[in-house]
């Protein structure tokens, strides 16, 4: 038996590549959220349908932003932090692509000094946001807090995992106990998540209803709009931990938005969230007519694509100019700057190119580059052969030797 589960352990190392992103994962376990990022660790990881490869880099907070930030926020600084899962955490394309960035330099750009913070987390439900907002919004002294709803976060809210809402709306977290050491080493085996895979797809399968306890459908009915109990839970359930938020956000002071995604059926909670007083920032339209054919998301994987993370940098700026003081935009102003932004990425020739059309000059562009890929410098070599492989004292080095 042993021998054969290792020969199948070596088969998936070389024939399925993609469990390799999870075994090699730069998330360890916290005994609040059930899992976080770990500070200082670089990835090298390949990008749906292109296969090019990019760094995937955790800072200092445990952020996956290319670039440093401190713990206590700067002088005069206005502090965004943007909640979400795996659609904000943004691990399938380059930092720099990544909607908190050029959200961060369009709102520097139009004259306010904020940092975005990028707290997104991949896979994480509205349980673990909800955990990361009390935790982090007093740590990281946040002026301003944006959760960005996608409908797959309403998985496992008909259940206690961390968080227990009752039939009045109050909210109060769950002890959880920790998992039994035993059990970790079997987090870096290619076995255990085709085990999960396997299991994931028996209880979808033919002849018989997914269990709640699995997520997946309670997302997939509401983005069906079916009126399951379950389903109806799992949104009672949402639009009160959302409340409790946009709560303990305005009793600091705090401005709180929720971005409704434009993913599967997020606009339904559109008028739900308005009709309780919380601020909404709805992508959906707005998508629909940049994308009728949806080609906002990979063609192999269901997450958006850098041409998604664009536009909603560009919708959220608009959405929150006002809030850091910002007078005056418009589309133009932001579709002008996001060209210069996305232009100092570019290779010498486009750039060369743009450069030529009065774009920007080219050390605007590499000032750009230094300030959102800052954490890059000095990793070449932290590109493995093996793309999954994970290199935790990749940004450690980098920043100590400067």
């Amino acid at each position: 038996m042993a021998v054969a589960l290792t020969l199948l352990e070596v088969g998936l190392r070389i024939l399925a590549p993609r469990y390799g992103y999870a075994a090699a994962s730069p998330y360890a376990e916290s005994p609040s959220r059930l899992w976080s990022a770990r500070p200082n660790t670089c990835q090298w990881r390949l990008a749906p349908d292109t296969g090019v490869g990019h760094l995937v880099i955790h800072n200092s907070l445990g952020l996956r932003q290319h670039r440093e930030m401190t713990r206590a926020k700067p002088s005069g600084v206005v502090r965004i932090g943007v909640l979400g899962d795996s659609y904000t955490d943004n691990l399938r394309l380059p930092a720099y692509a990544s909607f908190t960035e050029p959200l961060d330099y369009l709102l520097n750009r139009a004259g306010a000094r904020v940092e975005v913070l990028n707290l997104g987390v991949d896979g994480y439900d509205a349980d673990q946001i909800y955990v990361t907002f009390r935790e982090e919004c007093d740590a990281l002294d946040l002026d301003l807090v944006v959760y960005a709803l996608c409908h797959n976060d309403l998985r496992y809210l008909d259940s206690d995992r961390l968080v227990h809402v009752d039939a009045s709306g109050t909210v109060t977290l769950v002890d959880r106990p920790r998992s039994r050491r035993w059990t970790r080493p079997l987090r870096g085996l290619y076995l255990t998540y085709l085990a999960m895979d396997v299991l994931g797809r028996a209880e979808s399968g033919p002849g018989s209803r997914p269990t709640t306890r699995a997520g997946g459908p309670i997302a997939r009915d509401f983005a069906a709009g079916v009126a399951s109990p379950e389903a109806e839970r799992a949104v009672t359930a949402l639009l009160a931990l959302i409340l409790d938020m946009d709560r303990q956000a305005r009793g600091r002071g705090r401005s709180f938005h929720v971005a409704t995604l434009p993913i599967n059926g997020e606009w339904r909670l559109d008028l739900p969230l308005r009709e309780r007083g919380i601020s909404v920032i709805p992508l959906t339209d707005a998508f629909a007519e940049a994308f009728p054919d949806r080609s906002f998301l990979f063609r192999s994987d269901p997450h958006w694509n850098a041409a998604a993370n664009r536009l909603a940098a560009e919708l959220l700026f608009l959405a929150l100019a006002e809030d850091v003081g910002i007078e005056r935009v418009d589309r133009d102003f932001a579709s002008d700057e996001l060209d210069e932004y996305y232009a100092a990425f570019m290779t010498g020739s486009e750039q060369g190119s743009s450069t030529s059309e009065g774009l920007a000059f080219p050390d605007r562009l590499a000032a750009t580059r230094a300030t959102y890929l800052e954490l890059e410098d000095g990793l070449g070599w932290c590109r493995p052969d093996d793309p999954s492989a994970s290199r935790s004292e990749c940004p450690a080095r980098a920043v100590e030797a400067r």
